[in-house]
C-alpha cells in the first residue's frame, strides 16, 4: 500500500460545489485524513478570506496555497507563511497595457489583506470578493503592494483574454496568467502558480512536519510538473490549463 505524507486538492469545482457547499462525504473524508494524521493541503485561487468562509471543511485544512500560489496560509493560526508579490513596475506596466488594449476592461489588485478594484471590474464580476474591499480609480490600484491581480472584460472570456495577453507578450516574463473563472483572469508573479505553491508547501512544511529533509510525497487532485506531487485518480477530469509563455523558475 502506498503511503502519502499529505493530500492536496483544488477547491472550487472539485470539493466545493457550485452553490458553495461541501458534501458530507467530502467532510467525512477530510476528517478521516485528520484522524490518521495526514495533512490536507488546499490549492486554490481563493484568498485566505475566501478559505475561511468554507466553515465545514476549514477545520481539516492544514495549509492552503491561496491566490494560485502567491500566498501560503495556515487556517488554524491565521498565519500567512509566504506572500509572493508582483514587482511594482510589472504591475504598473500590466495595468497600462491592459487598459490601452481594452479601455473597457476591469482591473483589481490584492495585497494579501484587501482587494482594490475599479468600478468596471466590480460591474463584471458576478459575486463579491470575500474580506475587505475598496472601489478605486486606476491610480488607487497600487496603493497596496499586490501579490495578485485580476482582469476581466464585459464581452471577452478569460480564455480569450489570456490568448491575447500571451500572444502579445504583455507582462512577460514577470507575470503568470491563470483562468480564475469564465471571465476572470488572475495574475501572479512570474513562476508563481498552484504547482509552485504546492511544491513549496510539501518541501518546506510537510517534510519538516515529518522530520524529513527530502521532498514529501503528496497525493494531488490536479496535474503538477513538480516531482513531489503525484496526480490523483480522485478526479475524473483535469482542470483546463491556462496557456502562457514559458518562464524561468
Amino acid at each position: 500500500m502506498v503511503e502519502f505524507d499529505a493530500v492536496v486538492t483544488d477547491l472550487d469545482g472539485t470539493v466545493i460545489r457550485r452553490d458553495g457547499t461541501v458534501s458530507g462525504a467530502t467532510v467525512r473524508a477530510a476528517a478521516a485524513l485528520a484522524e490518521q494524521g495526514v495533512p490536507l493541503v488546499a490549492a486554490t485561487a481563493r484568498t485566505p478570506s475566501g478559505i475561511r468562509v468554507v466553515e465545514t471543511l476549514l477545520p481539516y485544512v492544514s495549509l492552503a496555497v491561496c491566490c494560485s500560489g502567491a500566498i501560503g496560509y495556515r487556517p488554524a493560526t491565521g498565519e500567512q507563511l509566504w506572500r509572493d508579490r508582483l514587482s511594482l513596475p510589472a504591475a504598473s506596466d500590466l495595468t497600462s497595457s491592459v487598459l490601452r488594449c481594452w479601455p473597457q476592461a476591469g482591473l483589481a489588485t490584492y495585497d494579501g489583506v484587501r482587494w482594490r478594484m475599479t468600478p468596471r471590474y466590480q460591474a463584471v464580476r458576478s459575486s463579491p470578493h470575500k474580506g475587505p474591499t475598496a472601489v478605486v480609480d486606476r491610480d488607487g490600484l497600487l496603493d497596496g503592494w499586490p501579490c495578485a491581480m485580476a482582469i476581466c472584460h464585459p464581452s471577452l472570456t478569460a480564455d480569450e483574454l489570456i490568448v491575447v495577453l500571451t500572444r502579445d507578450g504583455i507582462g512577460a516574463p514577470d507575470v503568470t496568467f491563470h483562468r480564475a473563472g469564465v471571465q476572470i483572469v488572475e495574475v501572479t508573479a512570474g513562476g508563481v502558480d498552484k504547482g509552485s505553491g504546492v511544491h513549496r508547501a510539501c518541501v518546506n512544511w510537510v517534510s519538516r512536519r515529518h522530520g524529513r529533509s527530502r521532498s514529501a510525497t503528496c497525493r494531488s487532485t490536479y496535474p503538477c510538473s513538480r516531482p513531489s506531487v503525484a496526480p490523483s485518480p480522485w478526479q475524473a477530469h483535469r482542470p483546463r490549463c491556462c496557456p502562457r509563455r514559458p518562464h524561468t523558475r
